[in-house]
């Protein structure tokens, strides 16, 4: 499916539209040079000016780190010990890389500052933004930590058995949602609406990821042990099946999608009814798929 849009959005993207800043080429002359950047998937660590589909950068980092992954599969195994201190040690190499690239280059804390800039300097946000993107956000030594918590907390849960790990008393329970909801306020909004030095920002890049992923982490324990309650109901329900099967289509056209809208458009970019129709069809197919997914079952 990957390989198909990217075809698609090479070659054949130009020929669905037309407009002032309609495209004329024959191939994409991005796509044409750096194809075997995503076929190789390593797109990541090619310039954000020089990705055919920039938000592929994850297919290229997750397979990268799925790639080493029995590195570490294979020490737990085999020496649980010493495969829980290298995830330790490399969760810690990951942070302090994020902590001193901030510094050195002195990034920006991420996406999140747009709202803050879009009314003041947003030509400087964006030049700041793709800064930390290319250096960053992209890349697999940022990402290490967070796919490495997920690593241990699933060979713990088959290790133990989901069913045979003793349950936490109500104290422990709370006090285990009390800190994910911290660290997820701390990861998310921590720096919202101040100015921060670039030594507050380093220490900020260097643990947002893993406490976000640590209060998730603790999401996915209660909820696979069984004391997940209404969270673990809410998050089984069969409508995020039908999301889920939608999501990587939806992750990979939604660019094409956009650019092609933008693109074709002859006047100021305003919400037309254009747009809040195309929200309100999504929410129809969705609730339609959902009733189709359930006579299936019902039927099987």
């Amino acid at each position: 499916m990957y390989f198909i849009v990217l075809g698609f959005y090479s070659t054949l993207f130009r020929y669905l539209g037309s407009g002032p800043v309609w495209p004329t080429y024959n191939t994409n002359p991005v796509c044409k040079e750096n194809w075997m950047w995503h076929v190789l998937f390593i797109n990541n660590f090619n310039s954000h000016m020089r990705q055919c589909l920039t938000p592929t950068w994850y297919l290229a980092c997750e397979m990268q780190l799925y790639i080493i992954s029995p590195i570490f599969l294979i020490l737990l195994m085999r020496r649980t010990k010493i495969g829980y201190v290298l995830i330790f040690l490399c969760i810690y190499g990951s942070c302090f890389i994020n902590f001193i690239f901030t510094k050195q280059y002195e990034l920006i804390d991420g996406p999140a500052r747009l709202a803050e800039y879009y009314s003041t300097d947003l030509k400087d946000f964006q030049r700041r933004f793709w800064k930390y993107f290319d250096i960053l956000y992209t890349k697999p030594y940022s990402r290490l930590g967070t796919f490495l918590i997920g690593i241990a907390l699933g060979y713990y849960l088959f290790q133990k058995k989901a069913t045979t790990i003793k349950k936490k008393n109500q104290v422990m329970l709370s006090l285990g949602w009390i800190m994910a909801a911290i660290f997820m306020w701390i990861s998310l909004f921590a720096l919202y609406g101040r100015e921060e030095s670039v030594l507050e920002t380093a220490v900020y890049n260097g643990l947002k990821h893993l406490l976000f992923s640590i209060s998730v982490a603790w999401i996915i324990f209660v909820c696979v042990t069984g004391q997940g309650g209404f969270f673990n109901r809410f998050l089984s329900s069969k409508i995020f099946i039908v999301i889920s099967r939608l999501s990587y289509t939806i992750y990979l056209t939604h660019m094409v999608i956009l650019e092609g809208y933008f693109l074709a458009k002859k006047d100021l970019i305003d919400h037309s009814m254009g747009v809040y129709g195309g929200v309100l069809t999504m929410v129809c197919i969705i609730f339609f798929l959902r009733k189709l997914f359930l006579i299936e079952g019902g039927a099987e």
